[in-house]
């Protein structure tokens, strides 16, 4: 009732929904008014966090809004295997990396393997630890993990019975990423689901080889063997032989960082404002 007030009282002629749960609102508020409703999803599809009603959003989304925006072309065929809507009502805009891409200031060479993100079953930290005990010679590099959750003191004891404690670092959430970016030589995603892997591409902003398993949805959008590798989902063996290889090879380490600026140039945050003028223009002409 408020939502159909203020979009009634300030004339608004586009409402996006930021999620697609919120079309469950948005759909009844706007009945009857001369509005175009676009649903802006976040998440996976196969990802409703426990919620059908995400589910029912989805579908609504598809039979009542004007465009439905998703994160990568994975989720998009998702979406068209539900036969209810065409191609053209589901746009592909990925979310870009805040961060510039980095110059080619010298790094500092730590010997840094970096991961970042959430300590959640979801990220695979558990799948990134074991890889990390299957590589034998680290010769002196370390596994830095930035990020917090409930599974930390679990990760910990892992890290203690696989034998690896002396080698792998976890640091806690901060508001200085940009540092662990900077100082680190490669990066590694682990997720065993994304919507697309926001830290995957940021890493490409700081020339990171990086590797992924090739989960749902994102880093098969991002890598390409040119700037990381794309391991099988969930091949531990062959992740620890990988990130194993990008350890032992500085040349390799130096072209993969400068595809992976390339491949940044796909995700910046000015294509995605042209992407969604594009759409904004085609709704309202």
């Amino acid at each position: 009732k408020n939502l159909r007030k203020i979009i009634k009282q300030n004339g608004i002629d586009v409402l996006i929904n930021v999620d697609a749960i919120l079309t469950l609102y948005s759909i009844p508020s706007l009945f009857g008014i001369k509005c175009i409703n676009i649903c802006w999803e976040q998440f996976n599809i196969k990802a409703n966090l426990g919620l059908k009603s995400r589910d029912v959003s989805r579908l609504l989304a598809m039979l009542c809004c004007e465009k439905c925006i998703v994160l990568t072309r994975g989720d998009k065929k998702a979406w068209l295997r539900k036969k209810i809507c065409n191609s053209s009502k589901i746009k592909v805009i990925y979310n870009p990396s805040s961060y510039p891409i980095l110059d080619n200031e010298k790094k500092r060479n730590e010997q840094i393997v970096l991961a970042v993100g959430r300590l959640t079953k979801q990220k695979g930290f558990d799948l990134l630890l074991r890889a990390w005990g299957g590589i034998t010679k680290k010769e002196g590099w370390r596994l830095k993990i930035v990020g917090g959750g409930e599974e930390l003191n679990s990760l910990k004891e892992l890290a203690e019975q696989l034998n690896i404690h002396d080698s792998v670092i976890f640091e806690s959430p901060t508001s200085d990423i940009v540092s662990h970016y900077k100082n680190a030589d490669i990066f590694c995603l682990s997720s065993r689901f994304e919507g697309i892997g926001l830290v995957l591409l940021e890493a490409q902003s700081f020339g990171l080889p990086s590797l992924s398993f090739n989960c749902d949805y994102g880093p098969a959008e991002i890598l390409n063997n040119n700037n990381g590798y794309l391991i099988p989902c969930f091949d531990i063996a062959q992740y620890s032989e990988k990130l194993s290889k990008l350890m032992q090879d500085s040349n390799l380490r130096t072209k993969m960082s400068c595809n992976a600026k390339a491949q940044a140039k796909l995700f910046t945050v000015e294509r995605f404002t042209d992407s969604w003028l594009c759409v904004l223009d085609e709704v309202l002409l």
